[in-house]
C-alpha cells in the first residue's frame, strides 16, 4: 500500500491549529551545547495537479467498472501526485476496502497519526475505517462543538447513513449542504439521504437543479435514472441510463439501470445484453450478478429457475463483500419456486439472519413453512411479520391461509377484511376473491357476490373472474344471470373451458337444453376426460333423447374416473335398450 498522507498540504479544508506565534518560538528551551539544531519541518512535497486529476479519472474508470483493486492503485498514484483530495481519499479508502485490503489501511493511519496527532482531517480519514456505529457517538459532540465544519458534518452524516439512522443523517448532511455543496461527497450522500428519508420530491428537485448547472454531470443524471426507476418512470430511467452510457461506455451503475429499464419495458433480450456487458468487464461483479439471476429466475420456468440459483450462490462466493442479503433471499425465492422447500427455508433464514427485521423475508419464512404444512410454525412467521410491519398486507393474507387450510372460514374472512380496511388496499384483487370464496364455503352467497362485483369492476376484461361471478349466480339459481356472466366470460376467451361449462350447465338449468349441449361440447373440446362436463352432456343427451350419444358421454365419464354411482345402471339401461331396438350392441 501506498503512504497515505502527511497532511500539512490539508489545511484549507479545515481549520487547523494556529502556528506557533514568536512569543512561542522564544520560549522554547535552547538546544543542549553541541546539540544539532533541530531540523526544520520538511517541506511537503509539491503537487502535480495535472498527474493527480489524470490518474483520479483512470481510477473512476476503473472503480466504474468495479475493478477495485486497479482503481486503488490509481487513486493512490493520484494521491501521490496531490494529497489535497478529499473524494479521493475517500474512494481510495473504498476502493482499498472492497478490493479485500482494508484491514492494511489501519495501522498506515495509526502511524500516521502518532505523527500528526492533532491533524483534523487525518483523524477524519482514520475514523472512517472504524465501525459506524463508534464513529456516530465520536462525531454527534464533534458536530456539536463546530456546527460550522462541514467535512465533520459529511462524516456524522456517512456513518448515520451506514448504520440506518435516517433521521441523523438527513440532519448532518443538510447542515454540511448548506456550508459547502460543492465539498467533495456532501451532494451525493445527501442526496441519497433525502432517498432514505424518503423525500423523493426534494431528491429530484435538488438533481434537477444540479444538472441545470453541470449538464454533463453523469452522475447525477445516474442517479436521477434510479430515481426514477423507483417512481416508475420507466421510459425516462432508459434514456438517461443510454445518455450515461454515452458518455461512460463501461460505467457498469448504468449499465445496471439500463438492464432493469429494458426489463421493465418488455425488451428482456436487451437486458440480459446489458449484464452480460457488465460480467465480461467484471465475471465477479455481485450486482449484476444478482441482477442476472433476478432476470433468468423472472419467467419462473424450471430450466431459468436453475440458472438463477447457480447465479446467486456464485453472488454468494464474491469476496471479500458478496451482496448477501439479496442473494440469500433471491436463492430462497428460486428454490421456493423448484419446489426444494428445505433449501428455500434455508436460505430464506440466512436473509432473516443478516436481516432480522425485515418483515418480507419473515414473511417469506412463512411461507416455505405453510407450504410444508407446518401450519402453527408458519403461523408464528406470519404474526411475527405483522409485528414487523402492521401495515403490510402480505403477512395477513397468508395468516388467512393458514385458517383456510384448517377450514376456518370465519378466521379468514376476519383477516381478508382486515386487508380491505387498509388504506390503498380496498381494490387487493387477492384479498377480494378469496374472502368471496370463504363467504361461499359458508354458503354465504349474497356476500361473496358483492366482492365479485368489485372484482369485476375492477378487471372487466378479466375472463376468470366473470365465470367466477357466473359460478356464484349458479350457486344463488339466478340462472339467468349466470348466463349472461358466462357469456361474458367466453367472450373474453373462448378458451375458458371453465366458462363454457358453467354456461352449458345455465342453460341448461334455464330450460335451454340445446343450447346447453352447444356449450358443454365446447368445454369437452378444451378438455375431453373432464367428468363433471361429461356427466351433465350425458344428461342432457339422455333427456333429448339421445342414446347414443348419452351413452358415449356416459362411458367417457367412467373412463375419466367418475364415481356417480348411477352412471352404471344408466350405461347398461341404454345399452339394453339400444339393443332391444337393433340401435347398437
Amino acid at each position: 500500500m501506498r503512504r497515505i498522507l502527511p497532511l500539512a498540504v490539508l489545511a484549507v479544508l479545515v481549520a487547523r491549529a494556529p502556528a506557533a506565534s514568536a512569543e512561542d518560538a522564544a520560549a522554547a528551551p535552547p538546544a543542549p551545547d553541541g546539540a544539532p539544531a533541530p531540523a526544520a519541518p520538511a517541506a511537503p512535497p509539491e503537487a502535480d495537479p495535472a498527474a493527480a486529476r489524470k490518474h483520479a479519472e483512470q481510477g473512476d474508470l476503473l472503480r466504474e467498472e468495479g475493478k477495485w483493486d486497479a482503481a486503488a492503485r490509481e487513486y493512490g498514484k493520484s494521491l501521490d501526485a496531490d494529497e489535497a483530495q478529499y473524494l479521493v481519499h475517500v474512494r481510495y479508502q473504498e476502493s482499498v476496502i472492497r478490493s479485500g485490503k482494508g484491514d492494511e489501511l489501519v495501522p498506515e493511519y495509526d502511524d500516521l497519526l502518532k505523527q500528526h496527532p492533532t491533524d483534523a482531517v487525518l483523524k477524519l480519514h482514520r475514523m472512517r475505517l472504524d465501525a459506524p456505529a463508534s464513529r456516530v457517538e465520536r462525531l454527534a459532540p464533534a458536530v456539536k462543538a463546530t456546527p460550522g465544519d462541514a467535512p465533520t458534518q459529511l462524516e456524522l452524516g456517512r456513518a448515520a447513513l451506514a448504520v440506518g439512522d435516517n433521521a441523523v443523517a438527513k440532519k448532518a448532511l443538510e447542515a454540511a449542504f448548506a456550508i459547502a455543496p460543492r465539498l467533495a461527497d456532501v451532494f451525493e450522500l445527501s442526496c441519497e439521504a433525502l432517498r432514505r428519508a424518503g423525500d423523493t420530491s426534494g431528491l429530484r428537485t435538488r438533481l434537477e437543479n444540479r444538472l441545470k448547472q453541470e449538464p454533463e454531470s453523469y452522475e447525477t443524471l445516474i442517479r436521477l435514472a434510479r430515481l426514477d426507476l423507483v417512481e416508475g418512470r420507466t421510459k425516462e430511467a432508459y434514456e438517461r441510463a443510454i445518455a450515461v452510457l454515452g458518455m461512460r461506455p463501461s460505467y457498469v451503475v448504468a449499465m445496471l439501470v439500463r438492464s432493469e429499464a429494458a426489463s421493465r419495458l418488455g425488451k428482456g433480450e436487451e437486458a440480459l445484453q446489458s449484464l452480460e456487458a457488465v460480467l465480461r468487464l467484471n465475471p465477479a461483479d455481485p450486482d449484476a450478478l444478482v441482477a442476472s439471476a433476478d432476470l433468468t429466475a423472472k419467467g419462473a420456468a424450471e430450466e431459468g429457475l436453475k440458472r438463477a440459483v447457480d447465479l446467486y450462490k456464485k453472488a454468494l462466493d464474491v469476496k471479500p463483500t458478496p451482496p448477501a442479503l439479496r442473494a440469500w433471499y433471491g436463492l430462497g425465492w428460486a428454490y421456493e419456486r423448484l419446489g426444494q422447500l428445505k433449501e428455500a427455508g434455508e436460505a430464506y433464514r440466512e436473509a432473516a439472519l443478516l436481516s432480522p427485521t425485515d418483515a418480507a423475508i419473515v414473511n417469506s419464512v412463512g411461507v416455505v413453512l405453510l407450504k410444508q404444512k407446518s401450519f402453527q410454525s408458519a403461523l408464528l412467521q406470519f404474526r411475527k411479520a405483522i409485528d414487523l410491519d402492521p401495515k403490510s398486507p402480505e403477512a395477513y393474507l397468508n395468516v388467512a391461509m393458514v385458517a383456510e387450510q384448517q377450514t376456518d372460514w370465519n378466521e379468514a374472512i376476519k383477516q381478508y377484511q382486515k386487508v380491505l380496511g387498509m388504506k390503498g388496499q380496498e381494490g387487493n384483487v387477492r384479498a377480494l376473491l378469496n374472502c368471496a370464496f370463504d363467504h361461499e364455503a359458508l354458503s354465504q352467497y349474497k356476500k361473496a357476490e358483492e366482492l365479485l362485483l368489485r372484482v369485476r369492476q375492477l378487471r372487466p376484461q378479466d375472463s376468470d373472474v366473470a365465470t367466477f361471478l357466473g359460478d356464484n349466480l349458479f350457486f344463488q339459481k339466478k340462472w339467468k344471470d349466470a348466463v349472461r356472466a358466462y357469456q361474458d366470460a367466453v367472450k373474453l376467451d373462448e378458451k375458458n373451458r371453465f366458462a363454457w361449462r358453467g354456461l352449458g350447465m345455465a342453460l341448461a338449468q334455464d330450460d335451454k337444453p340445446k343450447e346447453g349441449i352447444e356449450a358443454l361440447e365446447k368445454a369437452r373440446a378444451l378438455k375431453p376426460d373432464d367428468p363433471p362436463t361429461l356427466l351433465v352432456l350425458g344428461d342432457l343427451y339422455f333427456l333429448q333423447q339421445d342414446l347414443e350419444k348419452a351413452l358415449e358421454a356416459y362411458k367417457a365419464y367412467v373412463k375419466a374416473g367418475g364415481t356417480n354411482q348411477d352412471v352404471p345402471v344408466l350405461i347398461e339401461g341404454i345399452e339394453k335398450e339400444l339393443a332391444g331396438a337393433g340401435g347398437g350392441k
